[in-house]
């Protein structure tokens, strides 16, 4: 009988640690490729992040821009034979082509974010489009805002919804990827396939 503990222990032992250390070794290939793709959308999402956060900047300057020439523009539309249609026309391209310049970068961060963060992209979003629609508004016959007094909560509420975006863009890029450690799901379950 002890012979055949002698013969039957070793592979017994042998089998064990070979399921084990298949087990352990998957675990690691599994936690690797995890932390590789996470590494990979982290950069996704730093590029996504810092070119919403330019599109807003540029939208932010292209508003105050249009906001700062819009007189001598309604001047020169009236003086050049354009009339007002054409000063309409006009302004109504250049918001349209601003409005298509912040979209994309945003949608793609709002494809690629976290929650929070696209909870703050949405905020973002709805204050450049009140933007938008105030100086459409002021396009109106006669304008909505005569004297612009609205002009500077529009654009202190777009600053401040950029303001958060970065906030909370930063906290999701700040925390780097590690192995074992995946959001949204329990550490002791394989990710669904």
């Amino acid at each position: 009988m002890n012979q055949l503990w002698v013969a039957v222990l070793p592979t017994v032992a042998a089998g064990v640690f070979g399921i084990a250390g298949t087990i352990a070794g998957r675990r690691q290939t599994t936690d690797e490729a995890a932390v590789e793709h996470d590494q990979w959308l982290r950069g996704q999402r730093q590029t996504a992040y810092l070119d919403a956060l330019d599109a807003m900047d540029a939208a932010l300057r292209d508003f105050a821009a249009l906001r700062e020439d819009w007189n001598r523009r309604y001047e020169n539309a009236m003086t050049g034979g354009g009339g007002e249609e054409g000063f309409q026309e006009h302004i109504a391209e250049e918001l349209d082509g601003i409005s298509r310049a912040v979209d994309k970068p945003l949608e793609r961060a709002r494809l690629l974010s976290a929650t929070d963060v696209d909870e703050a992209l949405q905020v973002a979003s709805t204050a450049y489009e009140a933007m938008l629609r105030y100086l459409e508004g002021q396009l109106d016959e006669p304008a909505q805002d005569r004297g612009w007094t609205r002009w500077e909560d529009a654009r202190n509420t777009a600053r401040e919804a950029r303001a958060r975006v970065m906030v909370a863009c930063q906290k999701k890029v700040q925390d780097p990827p590690r192995p074992g450690r995946r959001t949204g799901r329990a550490p002791w379950r394989r990710p669904a396939r």
